[in-house]
């Protein structure tokens, strides 16, 4: 490209205004288009980036969510109801091997999709996310075999309150921009306040839900 605008200049002295044009024009035209090219793949890889993080917030977003279960129930049946609904599975504890298969399979799908922000976590917030992903796959494993251990579902729910701050405070700013907070000290975040308040009403009464369900089959 370089070569043929020198060439070009060098012959402007042989040429009149129109010839100039007629050489200058398309090297224009084809920077312009080089130009152009190169600003839609950079902003294409921010969008493709920006929907890799987006997807790892929502998958760190639903650890969160399921951890409130554990507020209501430690029944294994109800916790795996709730595994099901907070993460769109369909596990089923009648095979007890092929349950855990499933579980550690998406689990594995989880952290996949969370290493992707990796390079905007601080060590000590890696440490927790590991655990909790590792404290997940232990309590669910669990589940399966039907006996829950109420000292690792306490220290679960501890790595979601620690998931849930580092979530508002920290990823929610660097993936989602500046404007979205979860301060719920703010007046000004009342929008972003709502949007979070019915997400936590509704995974409550979808919890309540499967609590009464379970009680019914009971009696």
């Amino acid at each position: 490209m370089m070569e043929e605008l020198v060439k070009a200049i060098e012959k402007l002295s042989e040429k009149d205004a129109v010839d100039y044009l007629l050489i200058i024009v398309p090297i224009l035209i084809s920077l312009v288009a080089i130009f152009i090219s190169v600003a839609i793949a950079i902003r294409q890889n921010k969008i493709a980036m920006f929907e890799l993080r987006y997807r790892a917030l929502a998958t760190i977003m639903k650890v969160i969510s399921f951890g409130i279960t554990f507020n209501y129930t430690n029944n294994p049946r109800v916790i795996l109801e709730s595994f099901n609904s907070c993460f769109s599975t369909s596990i089923s504890s009648v095979d007890k091997v092929a349950a855990l298969v499933d579980i550690r399979r998406n689990l594995d799908n989880m952290e996949e999709k969370v290493a992707v922000i990796s390079d905007i976590l601080k060590p000590e917030d890696k440490k927790i996310l590991k655990k909790a992903f590792a404290k997940l796959s232990s309590i669910m494993g669990d589940v399966v075999t039907g006996n829950v251990d109420a000292t690792e579902i306490e220290d679960f729910k501890v790595l979601c309150i620690l998931l849930e701050q580092i979530t508002a405070k920290k990823l929610s700013k660097k993936i989602l921009g500046s404007n979205w907070c979860f301060d719920y000290s703010d007046p000004l975040q009342e929008e972003h306040v709502m949007l979070d308040r019915k997400e936590i009403k509704r995974a409550k009464k979808q919890i309540n839900g499967i609590i009464k369900e379970e009680s019914k089959r009971k009696i």
